[in-house]
């Protein structure tokens, strides 16, 4: 039995956490890379404490993720857009600049399936060291990268207004529930 690596090209996916990696093969040894979707969605203290050494930027993004998601699925309920059929998959690539080539930006319209993947490169200082209003920022202009995609599922150039001001006014109305927060 010898134990040669596979050629380069050769991905495989295995379970690491119950969560999805995608592993390949560099130079004779195992690379492991955990999407950042489900790292940045971990909740145990402990665990966020391994990982914050691996994915310094994951805090940042975690935070931001829970005041956007909080705001934005009251906000939307409450708009024309809540009557359309269709999900907006937001899946931010936060890493260092150096990283971006092997990395790229996607985005996808799966209009049968009525499912708008959307993946951009988001600033990963600003996760790392920026405030929470820089980060709110960088999360929602992330989102809003989407916004002029959605007319291939048929939304209306007045829903798309509609949800393009909704993200506009996004970082005050969440920075005002944040200081409300924080004040009670």
């Amino acid at each position: 039995m010898s134990a040669t690596a596979p050629s380069p090209e050769r991905r495989f996916s295995s379970k690491y956490g119950g969560m999805r990696t995608n592993c390949r093969w560099e130079n004779g040894r195992k690379q492991v890379c955990f999407p950042l979707k489900c790292s940045a969605r971990l909740h145990s203290n402990e665990v966020m404490g391994i990982f914050g050494e691996l994915f310094p930027a994951d805090a940042g993004l975690e935070r931001a993720r829970q005041c956007v998601e909080a705001y934005l699925s009251t906000a939307l309920a409450k708009s024309s857009v809540s009557n359309v059929d269709l999900t907006l998959r937001f899946i931010p690539i936060v890493m260092p600049m150096d990283m971006h080539e092997r990395y790229n930006e996607r985005s996808k319209a799966r209009v049968k399936q009525r499912i708008y993947d959307c993946a951009p490169h988001l600033d990963y200082d600003v996760f790392v060291s920026g405030t929470l209003e820089q980060q709110v920022c960088e999360y929602l202009r992330g989102i809003a990268m989407s916004a002029p995609h959605l007319h291939k599922f048929g939304i209306t150039l007045n829903q798309v207004q509609e949800f393009e001001q909704i993200l506009n006014s996004a970082t005050d109305q969440i920075l005002n529930v944040q200081l409300d927060r924080a004040q009670n």
